[in-house]
């Protein structure tokens, strides 16, 4: 079974994106689908030690896939097609930065940076969206009727 985990830098985030969370988890149990959750930390060395903290997060054998408005950008079913090979290969692990974005030891160690939108999304935003092109993506590779794009 494939194993599909999201990392978010940050703290918990509102009700409606926690519920939004774990209905796209719960959507995505055929791919093992976890949302994990590493401890923004404050001033100069923040960066470095959120990356400390997301490092122990990473599934063994998972590709990082960075969150980073600089990323490329794909389309829905590019996507799905990216996913699939990332967890045919040993699993996915997506990760979101927090106010300071990622360390660029995080950037460099990731297989992928994908830009989820054109725009700054508020971090509570960005974690649904990314699940829900998870779920979308898996909808894609299912013929499922929710992707008509």
């Amino acid at each position: 079974m494939s194993r599909l985990t999201v990392i978010a830098v940050g703290g918990r985030a509102g009700s409606w994106a926690r519920a939004a969370e774990e209905e796209y988890c719960r959507r995505l149990r055929g791919w093992r689908a976890e949302l994990r959750v590493a401890k923004a930390a404050a001033g100069p060395r923040g960066p470095q030690l959120e990356a400390r903290r997301i490092e122990k997060l990473i599934p063994p054998g998972a590709a990082l896939v960075a969150a980073d408005e600089r990323g490329e950008s794909c389309d829905s079913a590019q996507f799905a097609r990216r996913l699939q090979g990332w967890l045919e290969a040993g699993g996915a692990a997506f990760v979101v930065g927090g106010h300071h974005g990622l360390d660029d030891s995080i950037l460099e160690r990731s297989a992928a940076r994908l830009a989820l939108a054109p725009f700054t999304l508020a971090h509570d935003v960005a974690r649904v969206a990314l699940l829900e092109q998870c779920y979308r993506a898996w909808t894609i590779l299912q013929g499922h009727p929710y992707h008509r794009g």
